[in-house]
């Protein structure tokens, strides 16, 4: 890369109205650093505005222009946290902050999360390309993809909170509303879901969980007696499980 060398590309948003940005270098289009940005009435008033924008930072740089998909994805991802940072409007349905695509590596598999930009009584907006959720504030994170390439996928709310999941035919990524790791896990066993118990209790809590059942429904404390059978197989079998 040549060192007096700065870009920049512009788009159009409207009728009299192009949005433009700046790069130092290449390397900021990769790494979604923008320099300097704005808004003019036309295509050669925004590429003035940049190209005075580089010189005002860095005096008479060599200036090479960009397509336009480099400022388009700078205000589409700028649009995309806006909406993100208004309030959703509000249903009796229950609020979703988040939806998870699946990945499958060959080894492990798992879910990226994505981020829900806005809802509405319809429809759900969910951001393509996911958050990291290694960072505490959930910063943005385009999964190594530049701003050009972030997009914004309508799926159908009521399919979401009656099964679930959702896909949009420009996609085809498939949305779920939960983790792959909540809708994989292995079921809990019967004997341990008749004492209430989830997978990997210890002796400890299945003794514990049949003491205080047994005492519930013990025939000589008005308990049903094919219940306090079925309560006592499953006490046996998952005593065996861990011994």
């Amino acid at each position: 890369m040549i060192d007096n060398k700065a870009l920049f590309s512009r788009y159009s948003v409207g009728k009299n109205k192009w949005f433009w940005v700046t790069y130092r270098t290449f390397e900021q289009t990769c790494n979604r650093v923008v320099d300097a940005s704005g808004y003019a009435t036309s295509a050669s008033d925004a590429e003035e505005q940049a190209r005075a924008a580089i010189r005002s930072k860095y005096g008479e740089f060599e200036v090479e222009q960009y397509p336009s998909y480099y400022a388009q994805g700078v205000h589409r991802h700028d649009a995309i946290k806006r909406r993100a940072s208004k309030k959703s409007s509000q249903t009796d349905a229950k609020e979703v902050e988040y939806l998870y695509a699946d990945y499958d590596g060959g080894y492990d598999s798992g879910s990226f999360k994505h981020r829900i930009i806005k809802k509405t009584a319809k429809r759900v907006y969910v951001a393509r390309y996911p958050v990291n959720s290694c960072n505490e504030d959930d910063k943005w994170e385009e999964g190594g993809q530049m701003f050009h390439d972030i997009q914004a996928v309508v799926l159908n709310r009521q399919q979401l909170e009656t099964e679930g999941w959702a896909t949009n035919r420009n996609c085809w990524t498939i949305f779920h509303t939960t983790p792959w790791e909540e809708r994989n896990k292995p079921a809990t066993p019967q004997y341990l879901e008749v004492l209430g118990l989830e997978r990997g209790a210890d002796e400890e809590a299945i003794s514990g969980a049949y003491r205080c059942l047994a005492k519930k429904h013990h025939p000589d404390h008005g308990g049903n007696v094919e219940e306090f059978k079925r309560l006592q197989e499953a006490y046996e079998a998952a005593i065996s499980s861990v011994a």
